[in-house]
């Protein structure tokens, strides 16, 4: 399983589910401010939660919210360690639950999520893909599926 965002131009690009939490959670560490999703079309507006990047709803991210992340994770490449540096004291190990309960606190009495302990580490070897995320963001609004 995993994570599919399609861009307005119908790109597309494809991230584990680890790997997308991560990628979030870097790009808040290096200034991204997330705006909010917009649901998608036919869910009811009062049963949305506009801080889920998540569920693979379809929801969408707005061309201004995708720009900041695409902005946030370029300032992060240069700090991004070499793989053989990582360590869980650098500020790039990954804890999966706590990534979400940092970004979306709605999230944190799910019992699937509860006990999970993976642990992603963003380093040098990802930064090819995140210069394609990068380049996706850049083409504007993206959805969530």
């Amino acid at each position: 399983m995993g994570i599919n965002l399609v861009s307005i131009t119908g790109d597309k690009f494809f991230f584990s589910r680890n790997c997308w939490f991560a990628t979030c959670q870097l790009a808040k560490r290096n200034g991204w401010a997330p705006l909010g999703t917009i649901p998608p079309l036919n869910w009811p507006l009062k049963n949305w939660n506009p801080n889920d990047y998540f569920s693979e709803a379809g929801q969408s991210v707005l061309a201004i919210d995708a720009l900041e992340l695409s902005k946030a994770i370029e300032r992060a490449i240069p700090n991004l360690p070499a793989e053989s540096e990582s360590n869980k004291n650098q500020y790039v190990y990954i804890n999966y639950f706590e990534s979400l309960i940092e970004i979306i606190d709605d999230f944190k009495n799910d019992d699937q999520l509860e006990n999970r302990t993976d642990r992603v580490f963003v380093t040098k070897e990802h930064e090819g893909n995140l210069i394609g995320f990068i380049d996706l963001c850049r083409k504007g609004k993206f959805w969530i599926i």
